[in-house]
């Protein structure tokens, strides 16, 4: 045997010696630990007369406590001496032996380590030799059993007083124990006297007061008595005369459990049962309203009282406490209840009539002590109310808005629009969605009047009606005011036409002299900043001031598009306007839109932040004021020339009205020729005619007030002829209604004279008659006959000759009129083409102009990179640069008297101007500096807006071009055009690709370049006008949109590589952007296809129409969105009576605010 294997055996034979004193400690503490817990448990028992909770706590706890020491003291150790637990390792045994032996230290353990280092023979070897040292000691000797001892004796000692407590008081061990074990049972201490419950019965009514009564009797009584109800004490009431303790319970609910407790001791438990006598416990009432009402089911609980509606069925379910059977007496009529379950009852009734009623309950006792009497409330069905409003389209009287409120006790049948045109007899109803069930509820429809197709003049007579479902006394109905809306007649369209362009005139001058005057407002404060070097109070406040003025102005300019946009409105609604006259009216509206521009309020928006500051900067603030400045310059530009294009507008709109009210009047004068209509048609003839004489002396005022005005023809004289033939056909219409009454008079005359003619015919025949015998009796009767037809025939000869010179010069009055019409709209037409080509070469000029500035602005930026400021060239070419400032100020001059006049031009290029002359200044100021590097830095910045400026009046151009076109008849070429397809525009652009590939390496510069260039970037502006002609033209098919977005964003590609053309920017960025722009082209050309394909499966959908509300209703919806809020703070289930009475008041609410 190695060293290191005896070192191991003596190591297992202490373990064993020490698991076995182990197990002999344990029995010995396990004794005296349960035997010590065991008399402790017995002696608060019998201390303490614990209860069930108690003792059952001592019995588990002990329980518990004898099976954990059992295991932990003589289990575990046991289990460990078995080798079945894991014990003591080697080095921990090995501690326990160093402990004993105190000569060993660290030695054994130290071997122990070195014998698990492995097999090495050196260690083997160092460990043999120390084992040597180790065998004059015996290991199981530290196993020490003296602390068996002393546990013997304290077991010894609990045992002899374990004894002693058992003999001198068995009852502390026995009866304790006895308790303890039996847990559940209930123990209660012997007292010298015993409790006499006096109570015959321990039964009581739930709901009433219970006295319990006991008395007391025994060797020893004591002073007082107390109960133990739920483990709280009473004190009882004693009576001296029978020496009894009494306790009232007021009112009991429950069963109660009790004892009685005197002088320590209890008595048994005593059960007090609570019995029910018959009684309402609950009640639940379902009120079924009629079908015809909405059938809504209510429920009422626990309470009897009830207000339903004629005809409802009420259910009665009731819940009882100890009742065997129940009755309704309702109306003197005795109504048997079904029992539904142990405790419930049931009758179901329908009702008619108002009344009371009472419930009766029984059981073997007794019956309910209470009486429950109740009564009901029948409400009969009311007629149901109406409150209208009607709002018309004061602009187009396209529709007419209906708002208003219904309310019904029950519901509806329906809602109908009643109306009738004038001159008819009966009504034609329309019906308008409501919700039928709901008792009170707004309503309001837009009603669409295009279809009743109502003429000028005409009135319309309108009302709204409501029906209730009534279906006990059948629907009634209930009118609400009549509307009446009175179309206006071709004077007064004009009148309201012109009243709205004189508003809109009148706001336009007084928006441009509110612009003037915040402008100088601004210059004088940056003047007053320049001289003081300080921003005060003072200048905070007219900066304030002005701010304010100029929110007000924003608010005059969003009335005057408002305003403008009505006109709009009107004018496509009453008036037959031209296409070139609409689309004029559409760009004065833009125009108008574009009036406020973001940077400026940007700008104002600064300038609140710097007036915020305590000390703000007066250079940041002198800036900010010379940006406003111009700003400001450019809206009263722009106000100035909206007022003149405005003015120019109403002239040709008053022009063209003229001509088609002359068209309409020369047909009228030709059809009243053709009937031979009488004076009164020509009389309202000659009065439309003046009228029309009249406007054309306003076309000539309103031409003549413009800046420039045209040169209208006068055609005064044709005018003059044509009014002096309509006076003579009046005066021959009036002299042959005065001859025809004449001629009726003279008849009546010469039957009168009749008599006379014949007697003096008579006298003459005698005297014939004896100068010749051959006269024959009748011949003078004859004569007579023969004379009066003759005279009738001249007569009616005489008037149709008369009639026929009528007419003849009604149909050259009419054709006189047709022939000025006809000069009238040649010279429109002329003045328009004489004006479009006027402007076409102005605007031509000007680009001619402008190309020329932007030569000679890149020629000087050439020559000032090749100087330095000491070259006497920079002081001529400094001279060069303030010669472009002239020259750029007349093309300023030159532009805004073009816009004036032409509408296509946006309010862009006007500030573009201001920007090129606003760059040119400051490199001028630059070059009085010599400062070269900001010169030539604002020098490209104004020839960029030269170039920007180019490209925008050329598009303009286009556009000018092609109305030219289209008002000469030659729109043909613009359709040629617009017939570019996909794959044509896509090989235009892959050539002009290569173009710019070529040009980028060919190593040109200066001026042969920048013509390059500009050529290049004319044809990328015509394929994009191609592909934008190509999108309109898809967009406007059924499921237009070809290609998503590659199609706008390749043309969104496109105006950038003009400008970076325009600009001279030949980069890598404009060659990938090309080849993107080729790769959109192909996926719109493939959507295309795709789009042919599936086009004639699309549904073309409807388009929306959406009308504005009219300014009155949006009041009206605000107080009906008031109503409806406040509704919804108030409880939904309320009695028909309330629900009344809140819709009233709501209705009275809502008439309030409306008359305030």
């Amino acid at each position: 045997m190695s060293g290191l294997e005896e070192i191991k055996y003596k190591l297992a034979s202490f373990k064993k010696r020490y698991y076995f004193r182990q197990i002999i400690l344990g029995i010995l503490g396990f004794l005296i630990l349960n035997t010590v817990f065991f008399v402790g448990i017995n002696g608060l028992e019998h201390k303490f007369w614990l209860g069930v909770t108690g003792r059952a706590i001592l019995f588990f706890s002990f329980i518990l406590l004898v099976f954990i020491s059992f295991y932990s003291l003589i289990i575990r150790p046991g289990l460990q001496l078995a080798k079945i637990k894991k014990g003591l390792s080697d080095e921990d045994a090995a501690k326990e032996i160093s402990k004993h032996f105190s000569e060993l230290e660290d030695r054994l353990i130290n071997t122990l380590q070195l014998g698990n280092q492995g097999n090495n023979d050196l260690l083997l070897a160092a460990i043999e030799k120390k084992s040597q040292d180790f065998k004059r000691f015996k290991f199981v000797q530290a196993v020490d059993f003296r602390p068996a001892k002393k546990y013997g004796i304290i077991l010894f000692i609990v045992i002899v007083g374990f004894s002693l407590v058992s003999f001198i008081n068995p009852s502390l061990i026995s009866e304790s124990s006895k308790r303890i074990v039996n847990f559940k049972k209930e123990y209660v201490p012997k007292a010298p006297f015993a409790f006499f419950v006096q109570n015959k019965s321990l039964e009581a009514f739930r709901g009433e007061d219970f006295t319990l009564t006991t008395k007391v009797d025994g060797n020893q009584l004591p002073e007082s008595v107390y109960l133990i109800i739920d483990e709280k004490r009473y004190a009882s009431a004693y009576s001296l005369k029978d020496k009894t303790f009494s306790h009232t319970f007021p009112k009991i609910q429950t069963d109660k459990k009790i004892q009685f407790e005197a002088a320590g001791f209890q008595s048994k438990t005593y059960n007090v049962r609570v019995r029910n006598r018959p009684d309402l416990v609950s009640m639940l009432i379902r009120v079924s309203e009629p079908n015809y009402t909405g059938g809504q089911i209510r429920t009422i609980e626990n309470t009897g009282d009830l207000t339903i509606l004629e005809g409802s069925t009420v259910l009665w379910q009731i819940n009882t406490l100890a009742s065997d059977s129940a009755s309704i007496i309702l109306n003197e009529k005795e109504l048997r209840l079904s029992r539904t379950d142990e405790s419930g009852f049931s009758l179901e009734e329908r009702v008619f009539n108002d009344g009371s009623y009472e419930i009766e309950l029984f059981n073997e006792f007794s019956k309910n002590k209470s009486e429950l009497m109740y009564s009901i409330d029948v409400i009969e069905d009311e007629f149901p109310e109406i409150a209208a409003q009607y709002f018309p389209d004061s602009i187009g009287f396209e529709f007419l808005t209906l708002a208003g409120s219904i309310s019904d006790d029950y519901g509806f049948t329906g809602l109908f629009i009643n109306y009738r045109k004038q001159k008819q007899k009966e009504y034609t109803r329309i019906p308008l969605d409501i919700n039928k069930k709901a008792g009170s509820q707004s309503f309001y429809a837009n009603w669409n009047l295009d279809s009743l197709n109502i003429q000028q003049g005409q009135s319309l007579e309108v009302f709204i009606s409501v029906k209730d479902n009534d279906q006990v006394n059948g629907p009634k109905e209930t009118k609400a005011n009549v509307f009446i809306l009175q179309t206006p007649g071709s004077d007064e369209i004009d009148a309201l036409i012109s009243e709205k362009q004189d508003g809109v005139e009148d706001q336009l001058g007084d928006t441009e002299k509110k612009a003037e005057e915040i402008a100088e407002r601004l210059e004088e404060i940056e003047n007053r900043l320049k001289s003081e070097q300080k921003v005060d109070w003072q200048e905070k406040k007219l900066l304030n001031d002005i701010i304010e003025d100029r929110e007000k102005l924003n608010e005059e300019i969003e009335k005057l598009k408002k305003q403008h946009e009505d006109l709009m409105k009107s004018s496509n609604r009453f008036q037959k306007q031209s296409e070139q006259l609409q689309e004029k009216n559409q760009k004065m509206q833009q125009l108008l839109d574009e009036l406020m521009d973001e940077e400026t309020k940007k700008l104002y928006e600064k300038l609140k932040e710097l007036l915020k500051e305590n000390n703000p900067s007066d250079q940041e603030v002198s800036q900010e004021l010379n940006e406003l400045k111009k700003s400001e310059q450019n809206l009263e530009r722009d106000l100035e020339r909206a007022l003149e294009l405005f003015k120019r507008l109403k002239m040709e709109s008053t022009l063209e009205q003229n001509l088609q009210k002359l068209d309409t009047l020369s047909n009228k004068q030709e059809t009243a020729a053709d009937e031979n209509s009488g004076k009164e048609e020509q009389e309202e003839i000659n009065k439309e005619f003046d009228d029309f004489r009249d406007k054309m002396d306003q076309v000539q005022k309103m031409n003549q007030e413009l800046k420039r005005p045209e040169a209208l023809e006068d055609f005064e004289l044709e005018e003059r002829q044509i009014a002096k033939e309509l006076r003579e056909i009046m005066e021959q219409l009036e002299k042959e209604s005065g001859d025809q009454n004449e001629g009726e008079k003279n008849q009546e005359g010469e039957e009168n004279d009749s008599s006379e003619s014949e007697e003096d015919t008579g006298e003459n025949s005698e005297k014939e008659n004896n100068q010749s015998s051959d006269s024959k009796p009748g011949e003078n009767a004859d004569k007579k006959e023969q004379n009066e037809n003759q005279q009738g025939q001249q007569s009616q000869k005489s008037q149709q000759q008369k009639s026929k010179s009528t007419q003849q010069k009604q149909k050259n009055a009419a054709q006189k009129m047709k022939n000025l019409s006809k000069k009238l709209q040649n010279m429109q037409g002329g003045m328009q083409m004489e004006m479009m080509q006027a402007n076409l070469d102005q605007l031509r000029d000007i680009l001619d102009n402008l190309v020329k500035l932007s030569f000679n602005q890149e020629e000087i930026m050439l020559e000032m990179r090749q100087v330095s400021q000491s070259d006497p060239r920079f002081l001529e070419l400094s001279q060069n640069q303030l010669k472009l400032k002239d020259d750029a100020k007349v093309i300023q001059d030159s532009l805004l008297s073009l816009a004036s006049k032409v509408v296509q031009i946006s309010s862009y290029v006007t500030r573009e101007v201001g920007s090129i002359n606003d760059n040119i200044d400051e490199a001028i100021d630059y070059l009085k500096d010599r400062n070269r590097g900001r010169a030539l830095s604002s020098q490209q910045f104004a020839m960029t807006s030269i170039n920007n400026l180019a490209l925008l009046l050329d598009d303009t151009m286009q556009q000018m071009q092609m109305a030219m076109s289209e008002a000469m008849g030659n729109s043909s070429s613009g359709k040629k055009d617009q017939s570019q397809s996909m794959p044509d525009l896509q090989e235009m652009q892959n050539q002009l690709g290569e173009q710019i590939n070529e040009l980028k390496g060919s190593g040109k510069s200066g001026r042969e370049l920048s013509e390059e260039l500009a050529r290049l970037a004319a044809e990328q502006e015509m394929i994009r006008r191609q592909m934008e002609m190509l999108k309109e033209a898809e967009d406007g098919k059924p499921g237009g949109g070809i290609g998503g977005d590659d199609l706008k964003r390749a043309i969104d590609m496109m105006e950038q590589n003009e400008v970076d053309l325009v600009n001279k920017r030949l980069t890598q960025q404009l060659i990938n952007r090309q080849k993107q722009i080729m790769t959109r082209m192909l996926e719109a050309e493939k959507a295309q296809r795709n789009q042919e394909m599936d086009e004639e499966r699309e549904a073309q959908k409807p388009s929306v129409i959406s009308r504005e509300i009219p300014p009155g209703f949006e009041k009206y919806l605000e107080l009906k969105k008031k109503e409806i809020e406040l509704l919804k703070t108030i409880p939904i289930e309320l009695n028909p009576f309330y629900k009344k009475e809140v819709n009233d008041y709501f209705r009275r609410l809502s008439s309030d605010e409306e008359n305030d």
